[in-house]
């Protein structure tokens, strides 16, 4: 199943321009939002399996300056294999950086953080203990280990990076 969509919209955003009290506070301005999502299903009693794609392309204007806004994320990929009380899950990001502001030396939004790519995993086993319904969960966290870069300062250019490969096991019991 495809979906492809495409929404206007108007915004409102803080007028960067004001210099005085009387001076208007608010401007109002547009956007746009471009996307497609690609959607496989395979689906038996006794297994399941999902692959998903995801591109998007969102543009704002606002003040007479059109840019493209730091939540836009180009492409995902996400991925889903279960059978009845087990499940594995996986969830590929990648593409064009985040863009973020320069003030000092350029216009806002005018820069991109670098490509990243991330990987993270999970497996889960529903089973009872004690006659109650248990679910574990062992998830690792940007498997490759790559040094996705999250954020730039925008006064010193320090870069913070995203998380290292982190791993996480819980327990859920279900009451």
């Amino acid at each position: 199943m495809q979906i492809i969509r495409m929404i206007s919209y108007r915004l409102v955003g803080i007028n960067g321009q004001q210099v005085y009290a009387t001076d208007q506070g608010l401007v109002s301005g547009s956007g746009h939002a471009y996307g497609a999502e690609l959607s496989f299903n395979f689906d038996m009693e006794t297994f399941y399996a999902e692959v998903n794609y995801s591109y998007g392309m969102v543009t704002r204007e606002l003040g007479g300056v059109s840019y493209i806004p730091r939540y836009n994320l180009r492409n995902q990929v996400t991925g889903f294999l279960g059978q009845p009380g087990f499940y594995y899950n996986d969830i590929k990001s990648s593409g064009k950086g985040w863009a973020f502001p320069l003030p000092l030396f350029g216009s806002y939004n005018s820069a991109r953080l670098p490509g990243y790519q991330s990987l993270d995993v999970s497996i889960e086993d529903e089973f009872q203990l004690f006659g109650k319904s248990v679910a574990l969960q062992i998830a690792m966290i940007n498997l490759y280990d790559r040094r996705n870069v999250y954020y730039v300062n925008n006064v010193t250019l320090a870069l913070e990076y995203e998380l290292p490969r982190m791993a996480n096991v819980s327990l859920a019991f279900k009451f």
